[in-house]
């Protein structure tokens, strides 16, 4: 009997050693099976993280490249712009050398008017693609001219501006309204005059439409698809008059109108904001002389 249960005892022993064998066998295979799941989830959250961060930083990279292409478009168009205005102003400046020339040369039985242009008790901006420097004098007469039929002028579109911004011309001129931008405009008429309102169109870079001015008066020019952009053309009687930029420092300028007959004239100004003191001054040109005629512009309150 003894003997029986010591044997009983051993087995019993034994078998428990097993049990717990296997026990401590399946935890360890199931703490290996947890670890395993989360090192499949740690790594499949990190490379989530990883793909997401990749995409916020390929999305801020191409915002900012983004935002440096338009910037190097916009300083592409505005050293396009300066230098479209410089070659319009040489060019202008070669015309009035060439027209000293030729006066010069001609008989004398013309006369001049010239003076300064100065500004009183305001200041004109003549800084930045939109400035108010630009000053037209021109003469009024009682003789009414016919239209010109051979004068052909031009007016660009070039980063978002109308090039130039103020024109100035005789009735019957044809003007060609140019497109050197990288995108459709339009020209869209404005008859300060009547109030009368004239669409001619819109079109693709490198094309162009020309329109005949037979009426006086001025009209503000724009364009539908950019309201931001605005000019104006002013249309005169005569050929006696000139256009005259306004210098920022002085506030001052001069002009001068040659080749006038002879006879009695109304002298004018025309400016985007300001009036010319007086409203207007009565003139007699002589042959062969030069009629000094000093102008201050002003705000409208200040102008009477």
């Amino acid at each position: 009997a003894e003997v029986a249960a010591k044997k009983l005892a051993e087995e019993e022993a034994a078998a428990k050693k097993v049990a717990a064998e296997v026990a401590a066998k399946k935890l360890a295979e199931e703490e290996a099976a947890a670890k395993k799941v989360a090192a499949e989830v740690a790594a499949k959250k990190l490379a989530e993280e990883e793909a997401a961060a990749k995409k916020v930083a390929a999305e801020v990279a191409a915002k900012k490249l983004a935002e440096e292409e338009a910037a190097a478009k916009k300083v592409a168009a505005e050293v396009a712009a300066k230098k479209l205005a410089e070659e319009v102003a040489a060019k202008k400046l070669a015309e009035e050398k060439a027209a000293a020339k030729k006066l010069t040369a001609e008989d004398t039985g013309y006369g001049s008017v010239g003076g300064i242009i100065m500004v009183w008790k305001t200041k004109a901006e003549t800084t930045g693609p939109r400035n108010s420097k630009d000053v037209i004098v021109y003469l009024e007469s009682d003789t009414s001219f016919p239209p010109v039929t051979d004068k052909l002028m031009q007016m660009d579109q070039r980063g978002l501006l109308f090039i130039p911004h103020v024109l100035a011309l005789q009735k019957g001129t044809s003007v060609e309204f140019l497109n050197n931008d990288s995108e459709k405009h339009n020209v869209f008429f404005l008859f300060d005059k009547t109030g009368e309102t004239l669409d001619i169109g819109t079109w693709d870079k490198g094309q162009s439409v020309v329109h005949t001015f037979n009426e006086t008066g001025t009209v503000i020019t724009l364009c539908k698809l950019h309201l931001e952009m605005a000019a104006n053309i002013i249309i005169l009687d005569n050929p006696y008059y000139t256009h005259a930029e306004i210098d920022g420092d002085t506030q001052r300028t001069t002009y001068r109108i040659d080749r006038v007959p002879p006879g009695e004239y109304v002298l004018k100004t025309w400016h985007k904001k300001l009036k010319m003191k007086g409203g207007e001054a009565p003139i007699k040109v002589e042959a062969g002389k030069s009629t000094k005629v000093n102008i201050a512009i002003t705000k409208r309150q200040y102008a009477q």
